[in-house]
């Protein structure tokens, strides 16, 4: 007999045949007989108990419920021993509008291998069943060698693409030793609806052979394939790139030979986009520093570099091909204390480019920034950024970006528990937006108070000196009480519409001993309407606990609204999806910054 509850008359135990148990790993038992409230359930065959507070996805105790998809439905899952390492769980789904779901979870693992394997179905869900499947698995064939194994496959899902069948494969070997890697991958990806499909297919090679701790040398290829046809359009593209790096590392400089190459194929008819650039080749000599003489005392790194290069055109532009000389140097995190409190910090470069049709440019950059503490936690902080490019280039990745600009970041704290902020900046170049100098950056306030631990009162604002206007005002009120009691609701008001744009919150509200009652919500003030809802109800029930459950996110892809009932266990690993939408993705409070 196994049971969590102390009570000379448990709440609920398992009577089993016989009992195996692998102290920190399992329990397992054998044609176990549940009993809840004295009366038996069910007898399964075999009942894995985890030991190391693992859960699978939707626990281990049935639920109840009601969603929009599937109607009314009760979902279990069950654990159970397959040999000395596997673990497993099926499932057994019954769903008004769905009709009953059957699964299985495999897990195992062994000295050299491990993996997982699972597939779930509706057989009766009409013509399109509704079928999805995964495995992975991992095999180690010794000698620092491995081989991988990926396959997804999902059919008609109602959860994701009803309608579409999408499958994935991957295969991969690679093999790790002092002298050297080697890795190589084939994957295939097709999904198919009514009217368009797309199939991916791509394998990859690679080595590398390392000569010592200061020396190695790479070589790779890459092959891809992509496809999209629908009614009578349909698209090729098919690409191979090769690449090859030799590096040499010294304590005082980094010595590289690169070169990649884009290998035409004549399988392609799709519109060619931005490839980037081929290098044919191109050395490089970076991170010098000079180790004697008056120049090992800058704290600066020189850089030169040479090669041929190839940019590739796109939107009816020729492909460009060019030799390229850069050489210039980095001044490098260089710190000065200018007085008790004061500090100042100071990086910046210069870099020279020459091009074989005689076109050239140089860059200067600089940053500098001074920070004087104000007594305390409280500081002030002034940051000067400057980079200008003079000349041209006939390449595109080394056109650089202008901007001179000045940000200031005051800090002001006091007691622990109150502090207050304000930062903004001005842009030199006077940049434009639609036409409109804006050289201001955003003016942003706000002021932060922690009454007690855990709890804390926040209010930020934003304005804007071009247009001279409000843009936005913040409230964030955090509390927790006694017990796991909490509280939070963070606003945001809109000024210049005259409207709260976003108001969320999150309440944990414990009533009594035995009831908990936790509710999340989001509203969208721009469209009046609320985008998330949960509620979530909890009644202690001494070893177990019943949960009621209701979510709502009505908006997206997929729409969710749903109750579900559920017994649980606490003995056992609990999964609470709680606070997540339809996907996995967090319902919480938080709204994002303005600056």
């Amino acid at each position: 007999m196994v049971t969590g509850c102390e009570r000379e008359e448990p709440h609920y135990l398992v009577r089993a045949g016989r009992i195996d148990v692998e102290p920190g790993r399992r329990i397992v038992l054998k044609r176990a007989g549940i009993v809840l409230w004295g009366r038996r359930l069910v007898t399964l065959p075999s009942l894995l108990i985890p030991l190391d507070r693992s859960a699978p996805e939707r626990g281990y105790t049935p639920q109840v419920g009601r969603s929009a998809d599937e109607g009314w439905f009760v979902k279990s899952a069950f654990n159970y021993a397959a040999g000395e390492t596997g673990r497993g769980v099926y499932h057994v789904d019954a769903m008004q509008l769905k009709g009953l779901g059957l699964g299985i979870d495999q897990t195992w693992q062994s000295r050299r291998s491990g993996g997982m394997a699972s597939i779930y179905g509706i057989p009766a869900s009409g013509v399109g069943k509704d079928l999805s499947g995964r495995i992975d698995l991992r095999q180690s064939l010794g000698a620092g060698q491995n081989l991988t194994v990926n396959a997804d496959l999902r059919k008609n899902s109602y959860l994701t693409m009803p309608g579409n069948t999408s499958l994935g494969a991957r295969l991969g070997y690679s093999s790790m030793s002092a002298g050297g890697d080697t890795a190589i991958s084939l994957n295939r990806q097709t999904n198919e609806s009514a009217n368009y499909s797309t199939e991916s297919l791509g394998s990859s090679l690679s080595r590398s052979w390392r000569f010592g701790r200061a020396a190695s040398i790479s070589v790779a290829a890459d092959y891809s394939r992509s496809s999209t046809s629908g009614g009578s359009y349909q698209q090729v593209q098919e690409s191979l790139t090769t690449r090859l790096q030799a590096e040499s590392r010294g304590s005082n400089y980094n010595l590289q030979l690169v070169a990649n190459k884009a290998v035409p194929m004549g399988g392609g008819n799709g519109q060619q986009y931005y490839g980037g650039v081929q290098k044919l080749p191109e050395m490089a000599l970076t991170s010098y520093r000079f180790t004697e003489g008056w120049a090992a005392r800058l704290p600066a790194t020189f850089n030169l570099s040479a090669g041929r290069y190839t940019e590739s055109g796109t939107l009816g532009r020729t492909a460009i091909t060019t030799e390229r000389v850069v050489g210039g140097f980095d001044l490098t995190g260089a710190r000065w204390s200018l007085a008790r409190g004061t500090g100042l910090d100071l990086s910046g470069g210069f870099q020279q480019y020459a091009y074989s049709d005689g076109s050239a440019q140089y860059l200067v950059r600089s940053s500098v920034g001074l920070q004087q503490e104000l007594g305390g936690r409280s500081r002030l902080s002034l940051t000067h950024t400057y980079s200008r490019p003079e000349g041209g280039t006939p390449l595109r990745f080394d056109q650089q970006g202008q901007y001179h600009s000045v940000n200031a970041d005051l800090r002001l704290a006091g007691g622990g528990r109150l502090e207050f902020g304000v930062r903004s900046g001005y842009d030199f170049t006077r940049g434009s937006y639609a036409g409109i100098q804006q050289p201001w950056q955003t003016l942003s306030a706000n002021a932060l108070y922690r009454p007690a631990q855990g709890s804390r009162v926040r209010a930020m604002m934003t304005y804007d000196p071009n247009q001279g206007e409000w843009v936005s005002s913040t409230a964030d009120l955090r509390l927790a009480g006694s017990g796991d009691s909490a509280f939070s609701l963070l606003a945001r008001y809109d000024p210049r519409r005259h409207r709260i744009a976003n108001a969320n919150s999150h309440i944990v509200m414990p009533l009594g001993r035995v009831w908990r009652v936790t509710a999340l919500a989001q509203y969208n003030g721009y469209l009046s309407r609320f985008e998330s809802k949960a509620l979530q109800v909890t009644r202690d029930l001494h070893c177990m606990e019943a949960v009621f459950t209701y979510m709502e996110d009505p908006f997206g892809y997929r729409a969710q609204r749903q109750i579900t009932f559920q017994l649980r266990i606490k003995a056992l690993p609990i999964l609470n999806q709680f606070g997540s939408g339809a996907f996995g993705q967090s319902l919480d409070t938080s709204t994002g910054e303005i600056y």
